[in-house]
This record gives structure tokens, sequence and C-alpha cells, in this order.
């Protein structure tokens, strides 16, 4: 079973803005102290970890006696990966950087993200090959509103 660790070090209401004060529960006393309700939650050495596909966790709301507001809130994910397994590039060849997916279903999905032109580079003393024509057409996904088109990389 795949288990995602997630380190959150948080603060709760921030630092007050009146007194400078700061709420941060980052240690295993204080996400003891911190914590209202959780299901299908560890906490063990300041990180939580879902036990199992999904948890939840609920802390407690921290009082103070006068009105004040939040200057920061911090929520941090652990850089430990424990099922992490290094693949190559599962994109499209043109996809550079930021890639979302999104699955509609079994071998449907749509990949979004930072698309580069992909054009081949001519090594030295050569000259480079020219790509072959392509007209993208319209593309359509329910419930997607902004225009998409195909492109000449498949998926």
């Amino acid at each position: 079973m795949k288990q995602t660790t997630l380190f959150l070090t948080a603060t709760l209401l921030g630092q007050a803005l009146v007194s400078g004060e700061s709420v941060t529960v980052d240690s295993q006393a204080d996400w003891e102290k911190a914590i209202a309700s959780s299901n299908g939650v560890a906490v063990a050495n300041g990180t939580v970890s879902p036990n199992g596909k999904t948890g939840q966790l609920k802390t407690k709301l921290k009082r103070f006696d006068r009105k004040r507001s939040a200057l920061s809130l911090t929520i941090r994910q652990s850089p430990i990966w424990q099922n992490w397994i290094p693949i190559e590039n599962l994109g499209p060849e043109n996809l550079r950087d930021a890639p979302v997916l999104l699955t509609v279903g079994p071998g449907n999905y749509w990949m979004f993200g930072r698309y580069g032109n992909n054009k081949p580079k001519a090594k030295r003393g050569e000259q480079a090959k020219r790509l072959v024509s392509f007209t993208p057409h319209e593309a359509k996904l329910e419930g997607f509103d902004m225009p998409l088109q195909t492109t000449r990389f498949p998926n």
C-alpha cells in the first residue's frame, strides 16, 4: 500500500499582528495538544501520515482574548517520499514543466502544463530537420471552458 507522508508544520492562526505572538505546531507534543480529532492518521516524530489511502485530521481552534488576524499559515509537504519511483516522462515529448494530469476515466486523461516548441535542433555542421506541417483541431472536454486544441504529439 502506498503511503504518503505529510510533514505539516502549521502556524494554525499565525503570528498575531498586535503582540507578535506566534502559534507553531511542529513537534510531537505540539501535535498531541493541537489535535481535536483524527481518523485514519498517525502522528509520529512531528509528522502526520495517513494509515491507509485517506485520512482526516481536525485541529483545535486557538482562541485569544482580543480579535486577531493571522499573518501567515504555512503547511509543508515532507521531503520524505516513501513511495516515489522514478519514471521516464509520461507526457507528450514537448511538455516542459509544471505538468498537471487530469484523469477523466481509465485510459482517458488530459495533460496540462508549459509546453515547448520541440523544434529539432541541428548538430554542428548539419541542418535541422523540418517538421511535418500540422494543423491543430479544436478539442472539447465536458466541464472545461477554456479553448483546447490537438497537438502533433501523441498521448
